[in-house]
């Protein structure tokens, strides 16, 4: 049996993305295609990550991120940044797989093209002590594993650039209307809320994980990452039960808006 997830949404930060990926997105660029414009799409070749795996190293943070990326008529990756980015080590690790990816480029007329697309990619990243000549230690950042990557076309349609902000109360309530926001703004509702699965070797154990992620215009979860958690094992399994989250998106009068929310998984034992 699976835990119950407890939702809280905490102080929604209506986000329309200021980040990098606004910056790098070619919108105007005629000689970047996109997936709608009978171009095939390109595939992700494998990658030998062995050298920046490490197993025995301290656990550091964990997370499902989608990056900007435009694969090259040559099958590099270029102008790669962090969609919805929040700065941390989990969006310089993404990022970093992403900048050494290779792939199959897309094909349009039987001739290879720049194509956009995003990668999605769940990792978990490490630090290990490294001792140097002189004597004193340093931490290096590694993965743990191997990281899990899909490769999704790019939409076609500017990035939003700017800024604003709403507050939300913190609530338990899953069903709650937000009477405190602005008028004619609302924050996200909710859905789809699937249990977590409890980590087999934590059964009997309470643990709770905390989870940042942004709400996009679909109501669909991205830009995830474990903010604080018990351990290791408690974080993965909350990541994979947030990432099946479905709500009604925030909006700003009619609009749909990206929100970037906090939500609290309990593991209890029952």
């Amino acid at each position: 049996m699976g835990c119950r997830p407890l939702v809280f949404v905490v102080a929604c930060r209506l986000i329309f993305c200021n980040g990098a990926a606004a910056q790098a997105s070619p919108l105007s660029d005629p000689d970047v295609y996109y997936a709608e414009e009978g171009v095939k799409s390109p595939k992700l070749a494998s990658t030998d990550f062995s050298p920046v795996i490490a197993n025995n190293c301290d656990y550091e943070g964990a997370g499902i991120i989608r990056v900007f990326v435009i694969v090259s008529a040559q099958g590099k990756s270029e102008k790669v940044a962090p969609l919805y980015p929040y700065n941390d080590d989990i969006d310089k690790a993404a990022v970093s797989i992403a900048e050494v990816d290779r792939f199959s480029p897309g094909v349009k007329d039987g001739v290879p093209v720049n194509v956009a697309q995003e990668l999605e990619i769940k990792l978990t990243i490490c630090r290990v002590k490294i001792v140097n000549k002189d004597g004193t230690t340093s931490a290096r950042l590694r993965l743990k594993s191997a990281p899990v990557q899909k490769l999704l076309p790019a939409p076609k349609q500017p990035l939003p650039t700017r800024l604003s902000a709403v507050e939300a109360p913190i609530t338990s309530d899953r069903t709650k209307q937000y009477s405190k926001l602005k008028p004619r703004n609302s924050a996200p509702v909710p859905l789809e809320t699937p249990e977590a699965e409890w980590p087999p070797a934590q059964r009997g154990i309470q643990g709770s994980s905390l989870v940042s992620l942004v709400v996009d215009t679909k109501g669909q979860p991205t830009a995830m990452r474990v903010v604080r958690g018990t351990n290791e094992q408690f974080n993965e399994k909350a990541l994979e039960a947030v990432e099946k989250y479905r709500f009604k998106p925030a909006k700003i009068g009619n609009d749909p808006v990206p929100v970037r929310i906090l939500v609290v998984v309990n593991f209890k034992p029952i």
